[in-house]
């Protein structure tokens, strides 16, 4: 966000209010706002990044202006400094400010410690969010490097895209029916255990973060249950 004060008059002179991404080419513009008199448009240059006219900009006469940058899903090279940049005589440059990842965690789990050639095995990849808000992506579950399923979190609505077979069966667990939870649970299901599946397996968020890596132990042939 960048927030205009004491702007009363600011965009009487056709002005742009630009967010500048620092690359290790140099810089990157990807969306700027023109303030014209009482009228702010929104213009977005690179896929990814959308430009917003927020509180005060649709009235020359305001003191406060605040202009908005979303970013639809955040990359690793999003963590690096940013400044917002007025093509304006009279206002300054803003300081640049350090741009943080917010803590996404994936966590890949078994619910089981068990696993047995020819039974039944569930692995669950939890997302935790450091506050509570809307999601939109793609969860991928992943055998070594192959993608194995897609699963489409979009606010809360959950889907599965590919994956379900007659071998794995894939869910949109808890938390994935409600923007507000912090967590959210998506499922796979090995029907049956088979050879192939002794590898190790992970989940992420598409072109984004990545879980720890769930190594599958050794098959045994029979579980044996004390009475």
């Amino acid at each position: 966000m960048c927030a205009i004060t004491d702007a009363d008059g600011f965009g009487i002179i056709a002005s742009k209010v630009k967010f500048i991404k620092v690359v290790s080419i140099g810089a990157e513009e990807p969306v700027f706002m023109l303030q014209n008199g009482s009228k702010c448009s929104e213009h977005n240059k690179i896929p990814g990044y959308t430009a917003k006219c927020g509180k005060g900009t649709h009235d020359v006469n305001t003191d406060d202006k605040i202009y908005i940058l979303r970013i639809a899903q955040v990359k690793e090279d999003d963590a690096t400094d940013w400044s917002c940049k007025i093509d304006y005589p009279h206002i300054a440059k803003s300081r640049s400010k350090r741009f943080r990842i917010a803590a996404v965690n994936l966590t890949m789990s078994a619910k089981s410690k068990e696993t047995v050639m020819n039974m039944s095995f569930t692995l669950t990849c939890k997302l935790e969010l450091p506050t509570p808000g809307v999601v939109r992506g793609t969860i991928q579950i992943l055998r070594d490097t192959q993608i194995f399923a897609k699963l489409l979190q979009e606010g809360p609505n959950c889907r599965v895209i590919t994956g379900n077979s007659k071998e794995y069966n894939y869910k949109c667990g808890n938390g994935t029916k409600q923007y507000q939870s912090r967590v959210k649970i998506y499922i796979m299901e090995f029907v049956r255990l088979a050879p192939r599946d002794k590898a190790d397996w992970l989940c992420r968020i598409e072109n984004g973060d990545k879980s720890n890596i769930f190594s599958m132990s050794e098959f045994s042939k029979y579980c044996y249950h004390a009475f």
